[in-house]
C-alpha cells in the first residue's frame, strides 16, 4: 500500500493552530516519518492530537482506497 502523506503540509497545519488559553503556536517536527508536537498545555496538545488524528486518518482511508482499487484494476488485468 501507499501511504505518501504531504507531512509538509501536515506540520503547516499544525504550526497555523494556536492554543485559546495562552495564544502560543504548536512546536512540530517531522523526522523519518514521526511527527513530535510540543505543545504549551495539555489541553492544547489534546485538540492538536485530534485534529492530527483526523488528518492522518483521513489521508490513511484514501490511500487505503487507492491501493484497494488498484489492487482490484491488476486483478481484473489478470482475469481478462
Amino acid at each position: 500500500m501507499n501511504y505518501n502523506m504531504n507531512y509538509a503540509l501536515i506540520k503547516s497545519d499544525l504550526e497555523s493552530k494556536t492554543c485559546p488559553l495562552h495564544n502560543v503556536r504548536p512546536l512540530v517536527k517531522i523526522e523519518n516519518k514521526q511527527i513530535t508536537l510540543r505543545c504549551c498545555c495539555d489541553y492544547f496538545t489534546g485538540k492538536c492530537m485530534a485534529h492530527l488524528d483526523q488528518k492522518l486518518q483521513g489521508k490513511s482511508m484514501i490511500s487505503i482506497i487507492d491501493a484497494w482499487e488498484e489492487d482490484m484494476l491488476k486483478q481484473d488485468r489478470k482475469v481478462a
